[in-house]
């Protein structure tokens, strides 16, 4: 009661995942944790979970866009440096997103 219900089961060579819930972000957490999904971005960054990212590849290219919803700045640490292209400056380390701001960088 009160918990996502999650039921795996192997068939073959591939899963069958049963997800029983609402679909919000905590239930999401609980569904990428039992199938065991990484985060493909963690090893680029640290993103709170406020920030909304958006993945856009063209070629070998991958593009994300780093989206701040609210109405309060939230900090990004970046492991490895990258480039924002909208405003033009290199990330590195610990970088704040302004309240609705949006960083556009290669990741």
């Amino acid at each position: 009661a009160g918990q996502p219900a999650v039921t795996l089961n192997r068939k073959g060579q591939g899963r069958v995942v049963h997800f029983g819930t609402f679909f919000n972000h905590e239930n999401v957490v609980a569904l990428l944790d039992a199938l065991e999904v990484a985060d493909p971005l963690q090893a680029w960054a640290e993103i709170p979970p406020e920030i909304d990212v958006m993945v856009r590849s063209k070629g070998d290219e991958r593009f994300c866009f780093l989206l701040n919803f609210t109405g309060h700045p939230h900090q990004v640490h970046f492991w490895e440096p990258s480039i924002d292209l909208l405003g033009e400056r290199k990330l590195d380390g610990e970088e704040q997103i302004p309240p609705y701001g949006v960083i556009l960088a290669r990741c």
